[in-house]
């Protein structure tokens, strides 16, 4: 450890408080870059799995498509995948309070509709359907897999209800009921498209054609939006029977809103953190002059001011930072689970589904870029907050010591030589400076310049008998500083390593006469 990463740590120790209000600060600039994008994320993360588990991977419905353009759709290139579905018809309760559309899905949108049966096959003839259980207590009837029942049923001509009638149907499969499909009376029996075509004339046929696009890798969400419809208006659809299926795109593709967003919200927190960090800094600034006044009087270069700032600014950050990081992701985690259980108002089902997710651990809502980010961001802005702090400590000359005399401590001591070194015009009166040093308690003052010669060193080395008769207050061992000397200087060879190390112990030898 040399002597500069040494005095840093020295000055946390000494400047307990002034860290602890820095450390409070950048600790809560990675708290927030922890906790905001973990929460962002994960909400994000549980929902995009709910929406892909339960929503047919489609970009877009086309509604009330006829038959004939729902064919030239199927063959246009702009499609990556066509399907449909068509209702056929309405099953008949007696009871307003219960839907049942009978769906004819086609093979595609069966496939990617996701549906699973309970039990059975999913309808082929004419005479066949899927219902639930709940569907045939609305009809008041009973019955499973292979049985026969009939029907009654109002069959839809675009849009238009029917007259009644009844048709004996097989029971090919049977689904599960959902509690909100119970609780709101809405069923959604299927029949095949044979069926379909039985009791809906040709050129009569009103389909929902589901689809996804080509060549839209890469693409934000709201471009993909504009896609659709011009597509859609293309065809000579109305808006209203253009339909974008948002939660898929949100789940699957960019949504450049929701990231610029998220990014403003940590630039701001970003410079929040700048400016805390900036400001404890510049103010805690005015009781160290004396101090960087005294390492240069002994020699400190401004590049080696600026590194013990810099030093002591990241000793700090690499406890703060971790701690932030590590309640971010504490209190991320609870708030996720809070946003999960307040969701389930807006969208019962893919509230419960991201609940069964969250409980399970799949989502991965700890995220190892989230706290790659946060940590780099945080130490980013420790290091701008230091620059300016860095360049005003390093202009700092030695002057500055006694001009900020007045606030040297009692117990405090001045260390400095007896012959000045006069470098500016208007230099103080030397003696009326000897006379204020005279009246100073504690002081150690020596002709530098002299002792560097006993010692068999050259003039150039005086800072060096300065530095050593400075240690005895430093509050840092003897030893260290010489071995943090030894090291800077061994590269220019052992004669001029021995000369400095010479003139060190000189400065503090007789610094403790």
């Amino acid at each position: 450890m040399n002597v500069i990463t040494t005095t840093a740590f020295a000055n946390l120790r000494k400047n307990k408080s002034r860290n602890i209000l820095i450390g409070t600060a950048i600790a809560l600039t990675a708290f927030l870059l922890t906790l905001l994008p973990t929460m962002v994320t994960g909400q994000l993360s549980l929902q995009f799995q709910a929406v892909n588990e339960l929503y047919a991977p489609i970009h877009g419905v086309y509604r009330n498509v006829d038959g004939e353009t729902a064919a030239e759709m199927a063959e246009d290139d702009v499609f990556e995948t066509v399907c449909r579905r068509e209702i056929a018809g309405k099953i008949y309760t007696g009871d307003k309070d219960i839907t049942a559309d009978m769906f004819a899905l086609d093979e595609t949108m069966i496939e990617l509709s996701r549906m699973e049966l309970k039990e059975g096959t999913f309808p082929k003839k004419a005479d066949e359907i899927v219902v639930s259980e709940g569907c045939l207590k609305a009809m008041g009837l009973e019955g499973g897999v292979g049985d026969r029942i009939k029907v009654p049923y109002q069959p839809v001509r675009k849009g238009k209800l029917l007259k009644t009638a009844e048709k004996e149907f097989t029971i090919a499969g049977m689904t599960e009921d959902s509690p909100e499909s119970l609780e709101k009376g809405i069923f959604t029996p299927m029949v095949s498209e044979a069926f379909a075509k039985e009791i809906i004339p040709e050129g009569e046929h009103v389909y929902d054609v589901c689809f996804q696009l080509r060549d839209i890798e890469g693409m934000v969400t709201e471009k993909i939006e504009e896609r659709i419809s011009v597509i859609g208006e293309q065809y000579g659809l109305s808006k209203n029977d253009i339909k974008v299926n948002s939660e898929y795109l949100f789940a699957n593709y960019v949504d450049g809103a929701l990231y610029a967003g998220l990014g403003a919200l940590l630039a701001v927190i970003v410079l929040a953190g700048i400016l805390t960090i900036y400001s404890i800094y510049y103010v805690s600034m005015l009781d160290k002059v004396q101090e960087y006044g005294r390492l240069r009087a002994i020699g400190a270069t401004k590049g080696q001011i600026r590194k013990l700032v810099l030093r002591e600014g990241f000793a700090v950050a690499a406890i703060a930072v971790p701690a932030g990081i590590i309640l971010g992701l504490a209190g991320a985690i609870p708030m996720v689970k809070a946003m999960v259980s307040s969701s389930m108002d807006g969208n019962r089902v893919l509230g419960e589904q991201m609940k069964a997710i969250f409980k399970s651990g799949d989502a991965g809502l700890v995220k190892g870029w989230v706290i790659l980010l946060a940590a780099g961001v945080s130490l980013l802005t420790v290091f701008i907050s230091l620059l300016s702090p860095m360049q005003k400590a390093s202009k700092i000359t030695a002057m500055e010591a006694l001009r900020y005399l007045p606030y040297l401590k009692k117990e405090g001591w001045i260390v400095t030589s007896s012959v000045p070194f006069v470098n500016i015009d208007n230099y103080p009166d030397i003696e009326a400076l000897r006379e204020h040093l005279d009246r100073l308690p504690n002081r150690v003052v020596l002709d530098v310049e002299q002792l560097a010669r006993e010692a068999g060193a050259p003039v150039q080395s005086a800072n060096m008998v300065l530095l050593g008769a400075a240690v005895p207050m430093l509050d840092i061992e003897y030893e260290k500083i010489e071995a943090g000397v030894r090291r800077i200087f061994q590269r220019k060879g052992e004669e001029v390593t021995a000369k400095n190390i010479a003139a060190l112990r000189a400065g503090y030898d007789n610094s403790k006469k």
